[in-house]
């Protein structure tokens, strides 16, 4: 048999296969370790994450609610019954609308984007907003708030929705705060006024409360 030195041309073909094999290994060597490091090397935390944080760090609040807008929810849904829809902390941008072409639009979002009503009552029929409540506290009385107050006053006497603004008490007595809703929903330029619950059955409401 010919030995491979014995031909200068076998040798040629032996050292170019050589090569080829080679590079192919050194090619598909590196290939291979890449895709095991990828598939080996520890997830990185989505771009979301803070640096160096593996988990977000809210938690869910216990209430909805404060105390005192408890006990004013309660009894408003007993006031207003079946005839309006009561929504609370609701942005004032999903009460309000304004056209795409107003000048200095994004301005004028912005310092409504933010801020938010503590109730509003919504017509069942159509779920369109008939009055926003607003509750005040003591820290209502500060500068920056009652300039805060004064701006939103603004914004919902222009675009047409009464505002009925209570203050912050222990309790409230369903007849006085029927009484004061059917004042406010007067201010309201639009269609026949709801009806609210009758004064036997807000007596009722007051005397189950009370009890």
């Amino acid at each position: 048999m010919e030995k491979l030195g014995d031909s200068p041309a076998l040798f040629i073909v032996a050292i170019v296969a050589g090569l080829l094999a080679a590079r192919w290994l050194v090619h598909y060597g590196d290939r291979t370790q890449r895709r095991l490091r990828r598939v080996l090397q520890p997830k990185s935390a989505p771009s979301w994450h803070p640096r160096g944080e593996q988990k977000l760090p809210y938690t869910k609040r216990l209430y909805l609610l404060t105390r005192a807008e408890r006990a004013f929810f309660d009894v408003l849904r007993a006031v207003v019954a079946d005839e309006l829809l009561v929504f609370t902390k609701v942005r004032m941008l999903d009460v309000l609308w304004l056209p795409e072409n107003v000048s200095n639009r994004e301005i004028h979002v912005n310092r409504v984007v933010a801020k938010h009503l503590d109730f509003v009552l919504c017509d069942r029929r159509d779920v369109a907003p008939v009055l926003a409540i607003e509750l005040d506290d003591a820290t209502r009385a500060s500068p920056d708030s009652a300039e805060r107050g004064a701006f939103v006053d603004e914004v919902l006497r222009t675009a047409g929705l009464p505002l009925l603004r209570l203050p912050v008490r222990p309790a409230y007595d369903p007849e006085e705060l029927a009484d004061a809703i059917r004042a406010a929903l007067r201010r309201r330029p639009v269609r026949d006024q709801p009806a609210l619950v009758p004064a036997t059955a807000l007596s009722a409401v007051a005397t189950s409360r009370s009890a």
